[in-house]
């Protein structure tokens, strides 16, 4: 298969071919400010939501008559090879790469270690907290659940992570989360088909929220501690067999 990036004024066509056929087409709007790192997560769930995993990745092509973007778009696919998003094989091409059972459960307990530290210092000064902000994302991913798919509900809770530390000082480190949470978005999303956990996942981050927002560390780490096992727990029951 052959992916397509044409980049235009306003939309920014994604597309897949299979010798003349087109498998698939995603439209994006045109954003010059958004990031390589951003147009990477962008890519990636186009690639996953297409089923290209099942498919090989021979090339990648790119027009565009938007300046600005070409080189992010450029630097987005070698996001995707470089975290191992995907991978390239010599004389086989580029596919889509899956984290096995046990490479999730790893990066899971990284994400946990990186974002309990977060929110435990940002306990401590919840004023560059936006917390009207992440309730207004925790009551429309409450809105979203009875009837949202995977892609929708893990697209609304991804919003609500990034947003509890956009403002944090150490870029280095929520930039480093940020690569670790897009690799692990595919596995960590199989946890939206347990009820169980969606029912409790609202009601978790408002305990997160509520503990920022009284300024209490303590409570904040008891917090995430209590969302990550929970959805650790739901990612691995409906984890496929064969990894």
């Amino acid at each position: 298969m052959i992916l397509t990036v044409d980049i235009g004024n306003t939309i920014i066509a994604v597309g897949g071919f299979e010798g003349d056929m087109l498998a698939f087409v995603v439209r994006l709007a045109t954003n010059i400010k958004e990031t390589s790192h951003e147009y990477a997560a962008k890519l990636d769930s186009i690639l996953r939501l297409s089923d290209t995993e099942t498919h090989s990745l021979t090339a990648a092509v790119i027009s565009s008559v938007v300046p600005q973007l070409t080189g992010t778009i450029r630097e987005a696919l070698k996001k995707l090879i470089s975290e191992g998003l995907v991978v390239y094989r010599p004389r086989v091409g580029y596919s889509v790469r899956n984290l096995t059972l046990h490479e999730y459960l790893q990066v899971s307990e990284i994400l946990q270690v990186i974002e309990t530290h977060l929110v435990k210092e940002l306990a401590k000064i919840p004023f560059i907290v936006d917390i009207t902000a992440l309730r207004a994302i925790n009551r429309e991913l409450a809105e979203c659940l009875p009837a949202g798919g995977r892609e929708m509900i893990g697209a609304i809770n991804d919003r609500f992570h990034e947003k509890i530390y956009e403002n944090y000082h150490n870029k280095l480190m929520t930039g480093r989360l940020n690569s670790l949470w897009l690799e692990a978005r595919a596995p960590r999303n199989l946890m939206y088909d347990n009820k169980v956990f969606t029912n409790r996942i609202v009601a978790e981050h408002e305990a997160i929220i509520s503990a920022i927002e009284r300024g209490d560390p303590a409570a904040a780490e008891a917090a995430i501690s209590v969302h990550y096992v929970s959805g650790r727990e739901s990612a691995i029951i409906y984890f496929p067999v064969e990894a």
